[in-house]
């Protein structure tokens, strides 16, 4: 269990992801020999990912509906448990933690960027992201344990004032992975010299791999890989209500959206295809998997899949294949075999005519 888990809980993502929620970067840990590679030339997972040049499509961990919570004192391991717990009190957080695996209600703190406020009151956020139907509210943390919790994860709004315009979440939980701490914190501060109403830092969201991870709510659209630059390439580009996908990972909000790895692949390559765009501008369809497989952390697992995308007003075809990267060593992850998925065709879809 990672130091974010939950006895009894289900790992973070969706089926076919790695524990982290990362289908792009998966596999087992295994403890690496002290004395077996020289410690100087042993990578980050995040550098290795870069260094790889692994793309981050397609692995966007599953959040179809939040919590956040602010707590500015130190994240260590047990400190988003123990803050909800204290907030909700024992009953609330049991109902929180069976929601969060069977609803994808995700709870996760948040402080602002370089300060740690510890005035009260502290903040909440609750939303969701239901296909098209998304929304996100505030309210003070007093106000927490009278919140349906069920509503949330339903996704139904009422329950605080309305949260206009998009809020940008970097995850810097330095506690699970040092690369979130040493590559977040910088674009946070890059975003808070701009938007600083409107930027947090915020736990855990899966996908160390590819930090600087960036959450934007309530669209619950991931992106990663990030430096400042890109980051706030992508905060302008929220403002004006498009998804920039140069570096995107997925819709983390997945009903009615990408569903699984494959999916969410071959709509961030249309998107890139056909430049940014409003998000509900682009739908997947359909998927069929290919009937070969490969092995999974699971068991077999299909190789690939066929997805029917819907934008413009034009359907789309593409072709998705899993690609094994072979077994690369990380200080942040030991051994691991990488995987990531391909896009191999991507093509205008044309009905076939009736017999």
């Amino acid at each position: 269990m990672s130091p974010e888990g939950t006895p009894g809980m289900s790992p973070e993502g969706t089926p076919g992801m790695s524990p982290e929620g990362t289908p792009g970067v998966s596999g087992s840990t295994a403890s690496v020999p002290a004395a077996s590679v020289p410690a100087a030339s042993v990578p980050t997972c995040s550098g290795l990912t870069r260094t790889l040049e692994v793309d981050p499509a397609g692995t966007a961990s599953a959040i179809r509906s939040w919590v956040l919570l602010e707590h500015a004192a130190p994240w260590g391991e047990q400190a988003r448990d123990q803050a909800f717990r204290g907030a909700l009190g024992e009953q609330g957080w049991d109902r929180l933690q069976r929601l969060w695996p069977a609803e994808q209600l995700r709870p996760l703190l948040i402080r602002r960027p370089g300060r740690r406020r510890t005035a009260e009151p502290a903040s909440v956020f609750v939303g969701a992201a239901h296909g098209g139907h998304r929304w996100m509210e505030r309210l003070a943390a007093q106000g927490l344990r009278g919140v349906d919790l069920e509503a949330v994860a339903a996704g139904r709004p009422g329950h605080g004032e309305p949260v206009d315009g998009p809020l940008f979440a970097v995850c810097t939980n330095g506690s699970v992975d040092r690369c979130c701490a040493v590559r977040g914190r910088p674009l946070a501060a890059a975003l808070a010299a701009v938007h600083p109403e409107q930027t947090w830092e915020v736990s855990h969201v899966g996908g160390c791999h590819f930090a600087a991870n960036l959450l934007v709510l309530p669209d619950a659209v991931l992106h990663g890989a990030l430096t400042a630059e890109t980051g706030l390439q992508i905060a302008a580009a929220a403002l004006q209500g498009h998804t920039d996908p140069a570096l995107m990972r997925g819709r983390a909000g997945v009903d009615g959206s990408a569903v699984s790895a494959f999916a969410a692949t071959a709509e961030v390559a249309l998107r890139r295809l056909l430049g940014p765009a409003w998000l509900d501008e682009l739908t997947v369809l359909k998927e069929q998997p290919h009937a070969d497989s490969v092995a999974g952390e699971q068991g077999p697992e299909p190789a690939g899949a066929d997805v029917l995308l819907s934008a413009g007003g034009r359907t789309w075809r593409a072709a998705v294949r899993a690609r094994a990267l072979g077994e690369h060593i990380s200080v942040c992850g030991g051994i691991q075999p990488l995987t990531t998925t391909d896009v191999v065709e991507l093509v205008p879809w044309q009905h076939e005519p009736r017999p």
